[in-house]
């Protein structure tokens, strides 16, 4: 299984940010708040119906009144965090893909059940068919045009 280059970016910005903010914990907050600042993320957000802006409001506030910070250490991966990242493998295993990619990604957060990440989508309208009508047919819930990702740059996990 390999790691589009985009999700290994994410994965390595959201470490980094979670440890800059002394955040002792890494949640799927932290992907999808990071994947907000790649063309990749806000195009999934935007056509899936959402507000990119909105969005990363609500996950700041989140960080803020629900992370705790410590003093010095590094960020621990959360039980989801880890969750979101084996069923990114699961859902490209089932699909027959070799390569994770955000699509994937955001899918799995969608199915994080108990997480903040996945009230949040739900609060922006999004719901799991729309990433999967747009991550697979390119079929966006917005009336505006859809862009096509191409699939080049990918890590070993």
């Amino acid at each position: 299984m390999k790691l589009h280059d985009t999700v290994n970016q994410i994965l390595t910005v959201a470490y980094r940010d979670a440890k800059r903010q002394k955040h002792e914990y890494i949640t799927p907050e932290h992907i999808l708040y990071t994947s907000l600042f790649f063309e990749e993320g806000k195009g999934i957000i935007e056509n899936c119906g959402g507000n990119v802006e909105n969005l990363k409001k609500e996950i700041e506030h989140f960080f803020k009144d629900h992370i705790p910070v410590l003093d010095d250490s590094e960020p621990i991966e959360s039980i989801g965090f880890q969750n979101v990242l084996q069923k990114s493998a699961l859902h490209v295993a089932s699909a027959g893909k070799e390569i994770v990619d955000l699509g994937d990604v955001f899918v799995s957060i969608y199915e994080e059940k108990d997480s903040f990440a996945n009230f949040f989508l739900q609060k922006q309208n999004i719901r799991r068919i729309n990433i999967l009508n747009y991550i697979s047919h390119g079929v966006s819930a917005t009336p505006h045009e859809t862009v096509t990702e191409t699939k080049k740059d990918v890590k070993e996990i």
